[in-house]
């Protein structure tokens, strides 16, 4: 269950890891959107291409499916 005080704690370690970046330049990994230019390593994925997706983008978060 997500409570308030919670989301406040993981705003402030958002915060102040935004902060500690000092203004260094940085590179956007993920769009929040898709998974375009990423490839996922999973040697059985190699030889089974009938695997689910391991990773997917819900409710723009990057999901690890196992």
């Amino acid at each position: 269950m997500r409570t308030p005080a919670r989301l406040a704690f993981v705003a402030a370690l958002s915060l102040a890891a935004c902060r500690a970046g000092g203004g260094s330049s940085s590179i956007r990994l993920f769009d929040g959107h898709d998974l375009a230019g990423w490839h996922v390593d999973v040697p059985e994925a190699d030889s089974n291409p009938n695997l689910p997706p391991t990773f997917v983008v819900h409710d723009g978060l990057l999901v690890s499916q196992g």
